[in-house]
């Protein structure tokens, strides 16, 4: 990644914390830059032990509603990112073995 690109993506990050830009966007950008379809970001709350979606890229906020109730509850990657914060980012598949993955309902469905 060039310099310039790499500067974009920190000033996108820094205005959307302060709410200049929205994470959505922000979460385009970022997965544009690594050349990835799509991307999450979650905002860990300690207190709670839960996260929320901050953003991500394009899609439906009804459908992001939907899959939360549904295949959130089933999802195995998402049940370990909700519950345990990794505090940086990540690769999908470093966060759950593959194996366990495909074993998944989420899986079998997708």
């Amino acid at each position: 990644m060039d310099a310039t690109t790499l500067s974009s993506l920190i000033d996108s990050i820094y205005a959307a914390g302060v709410g200049r830009q929205t994470w959505h966007a922000v979460i385009t950008d970022v997965a544009k830059a690594f050349g990835e379809q799509g991307g999450i970001l979650y905002e860990f709350n300690a207190r709670l032990r839960q996260s929320q979606i901050l953003g991500s890229t394009p899609v439906d906020p009804a459908m992001i509603a939907q899959y939360e109730q549904y295949y959130g509850s089933i999802d195995a990657l998402h049940q370990r990112v909700v519950r345990e914060p990794t505090l940086e980012t990540n690769a999908t598949h470093n966060l759950i073995p593959d194996a366990d993955l495909e074993r998944s309902e989420f899986y079998s469905d997708y």
